[in-house]
C-alpha cells in the first residue's frame, strides 16, 4: 500500500491519468489502478518502468518506510526498506563485475558488524 501510495502522488504530480502511465509502461490502466490501491504487489521489474515513467527514482517509492511497518515485509523475506531499496539499486546494475564486486563489500561489511556485535569479543 505504500508503494502504491506513492505511485498515485507520483502521476499526480506529472498531471498523468492512470491510463497514460499505463500506456507508457504496456499495462492496462485497470492494473495501474490495483497498484496504487495496493490490491497487486508491484514486481521490481515494473516498479521501474514506473519509476522511469514518472520520472523518479524507484528509492522514491520506499521513502517513509520504517521496518516495522506491516507492508514492510509481505513477502517474509525480511527485507528492510533499506533492503528492499539496496535489492532495487542492485538489480539496475548491468554488470556482473560490478554486481560481484559490490556482493563481496557488502560481506565486508556484514563482517566487520558481526565482529563489532559479537558478545566473545571484548569491547573496547
Amino acid at each position: 500500500m505504500h508503494i502504491g501510495h506513492h505511485i498515485r502522488l507520483a502521476r499526480q504530480m506529472r498531471k498523468m491519468t492512470q491510463g497514460q502511465l499505463a500506456e507508457q509502461i504496456n499495462l492496462t490502466f485497470q492494473q495501474v489502478q490495483k497498484y496504487e490501491r495496493g490490491s497487486n504487489r508491484v514486481s521490481v521489474s515494473t516498479l521501474v518502468l514506473i519509476a522511469h515513467a514518472l520520472a523518479v527514482p524507484v528509492t522514491y517509492f520506499f521513502e517513509g518506510l520504517q521496518p516495522d511497518d506491516k507492508a514492510a515485509d509481505t513477502t517474509g523475506s525480511g527485507l528492510s526498506a533499506e533492503g528492499w531499496e539496496i535489492a532495487a539499486l542492485v538489480t539496475g546494475i548491468s554488470r556482473r563485475a560490478l554486481r560481484r564486486r559490490l556482493l563481496s563489500i557488502a560481506r565486508e561489511i556484514a563482517d566487520i558488524d558481526a565482529e563489532l556485535n559479537d558478545p566473545q569479543e571484548p569491547q573496547e
